[in-house]
C-alpha cells in the first residue's frame, strides 16, 4: 500500500489491542520513517477523535514504534513524537478508567527505565499525568495532591520531583530545538538522496529538459533544508542563550554564597573568642574566691594564668555536708566506775604508817620513876591499841571504810 493520508487513517482505523494487529501496523509506519512526522500528526490527531479503549490502542502503537527505532537506531520517529507525546499521554490518561491508567502508567515507566525520550520530554509526561491526578484528588477529597505525588515512586527520584520555576523555560525550549531537529533531519536525507541522484556520474541519457527538472527539484530539496537548518540553529541558539542566563545568575549566586561563607566564618570566631574571654573572667573570678590549690591564678597584669602542659582540667573543692544520720545519745546514763583495790588500800596504808611512827617515837622517849627521879631508857614499850587510839584522839580505825576496817581487825 502505498503512502498517504488516507493509508495512515485506515492503518489507524483498523488497529486493535491484539498483539498480532500492533506489530504490523508499526512495522509499515516505519517502512514510511520518511514521513514520520507527517505521520505522528495524523496519529495525534486520531488519537484526539478516538474513545479511551482506542487511545490506549494508540498509545501501545507508539510504544512500539519508538522502542523498535530505539534497537535499530534510527532516531525518526522519537524525535518526531517528542514534541506531541506528552499531550498524547495526557489526553489518553483524562477521563480514563483506573484499569486503563494503570497501563498507561507502566507504559511510562517503562519509557524512563529505557530512555526511550529525552529527559525534558519525560519529565513532561510524568507532571501532566501528575497534574490530571492532583486534579482529581482536589475534586473528590480537597486533601491536596496524593496520589500524583507518588505516581512513579519505582522509578528514579527525578520522576516525581516538579521540574522548578527556574527550568520551567527550557522545557518548550527544548522541544522546539528537538522538532527541529527532527525536521532538519529529514529534509537533510532528501536533499542528500536528490542530490546524489542527479550528480551521479552513470545518469546518462537524459533529456536537457528533464535534467533541468531534476535540478529545479535538488533546489527545492535543498532550500527547504536549508530553511529547516535556519530553523533549528534559531531553535537551539534560543535554548543556549536561555542556558547561559541560567549559568550566569548561578555563578553570580555561587560568588554571593561564597562572601556570606567567608562573612560567617569571621563572626563565628570573632564570638567565639568573645566567649572564652568572658570564661577567663569567670575562672580568675572563682580563683581569687577559693584560693585553693588546683584552680588558676592570675599574672601581675590580671590575666588568668595559662594551664601548664600536664596540667590538667580544674576541679571545684568539694563542699562540706553534714552526716546523714545524727549521732543517737544513749538512752541510760552510764554508772560511774567501782573504786579499784589500790583506791581503797591508799588509806589503809597511810593508818598503818602512822602507827609504825608513834611506836617508834614512844620507844625513845625517857621514863621517870614514881619518885620523880631520872628518867631511865625503856627497851620497849608496848601499847595497846586502845591506848594508842585514845592517845590519837579516837578510834584507830576511825574514818575507815567498814571493808578496810574488817581487814585490818
Amino acid at each position: 500500500m502505498a503512502y498517504d493520508d488516507e493509508a495512515v487513517r485506515a492503518k489507524l482505523s483498523a488497529l486493535n489491542e491484539t498483539q498480532e494487529s500492533i506489530v504490523t501496523t508499526a512495522q509499515w509506519v516505519m517502512f514510511h520513517r520518511r514521513h514520520a512526522e507527517h505521520t505522528t500528526r495524523i496519529w495525534l490527531t486520531r488519537l484526539k477523535d478516538s474513545g479511551s479503549s482506542k487511545r490506549l490502542n494508540l498509545i501501545y502503537l507508539a510504544n512500539d514504534i519508538v522502542q523498535q527505532s530505539r534497537a535499530r537506531k534510527k532516531d525518526d520517529f522519537p524525535t518526531a513524537f517528542s514534541p506531541i507525546i506528552a499531550e498524547a499521554t495526557s489526553i489518553a490518561y483524562k477521563g480514563a478508567s483506573n484499569e486503563v491508567q494503570q497501563k498507561l502508567q507502566r507504559v511510562i515507566e517503562v519509557w524512563r527505565q529505557r530512555q526511550i525520550f529525552e529527559e525534558p520530554i519525560q519529565l513532561a509526561i510524568e507532571r501532566r499525568i501528575s497534574d490530571i491526578n492532583s486534579l482529581r484528588t482536589q475534586s473528590r477529597s480537597g486533601l491536596g495532591s496524593g496520589m500524583g505525588s507518588s505516581l512513579f515512586s519505582s522509578s528514579s527520584s527525578t520522576s516525581t520531583t516538579p521540574v522548578p520555576p527556574e527550568l520551567a523555560h527550557l522545557v518548550p525550549l527544548q522541544i522546539a530545538s528537538s522538532r527541529a531537529s527532527s525536521a532538519l533531519t529529514h529534509a537533510s536525507t532528501a536533499a542528500e538522496a536528490e542530490y546524489t541522484k542527479v550528480t551521479d556520474p552513470s545518469n546518462t541519457g537524459v533529456t536537457p529538459a528533464r535534467q533541468s527538472a531534476q535540478l529545479g527539484g535538488v533546489l527545492k530539496t535543498l532550500s527547504a533544508a536549508s530553511a529547516a537548518i535556519e530553523t533549528s540553529l534559531s531553535a537551539r541558539i534560543a535554548l543556549i542563550q536561555s542556558l547561559s542566563a541560567l549559568l550566569e545568575s548561578n555563578q553570580t549566586l555561587l560568588a554571593h554564597e561564597t562572601a556570606q561563607k567567608a562573612e560567617l566564618a569571621s563572626r563565628k570566631a570573632q564570638i567565639e573568642e568573645k566567649k572564652q574571654a568572658i570564661e577567663d573572667v569567670i575562672l580568675q573570678e572563682l580563683s581569687a574566691h577559693s584560693g585553693g590549690p588546683g584552680r588558676r591564678g592570675s599574672t601581675p597584669n590580671g590575666s588568668p594564668t595559662p594551664l601548664s602542659a600536664g596540667q590538667g582540667p580544674l576541679e571545684m573543692a568539694a563542699p562540706e555536708m553534714e552526716p546523714l544520720s545524727p549521732v543517737v545519745e544513749p538512752l541510760t546514763p552510764e554508772e560511774p566506775a567501782p573504786p579499784s583495790l589500790l583506791a581503797i588500800a591508799q588509806p589503809a596504808a597511810s593508818v598503818s604508817s602512822a602507827l609504825d611512827q608513834a611506836v617508834a617515837a614512844a620507844a625513845m622517849r625517857p621514863k621517870r620513876d614514881a619518885s620523880g627521879g631520872s628518867m631511865v631508857s625503856v627497851k620497849k614499850m608496848k601499847f595497846d591499841d586502845d591506848d594508842l587510839a585514845a592517845q590519837m584522839g579516837g578510834d584507830a580505825n576511825g574514818g575507815l571504810d567498814d571493808d578496810v576496817a574488817a581487814m585490818l581487825e
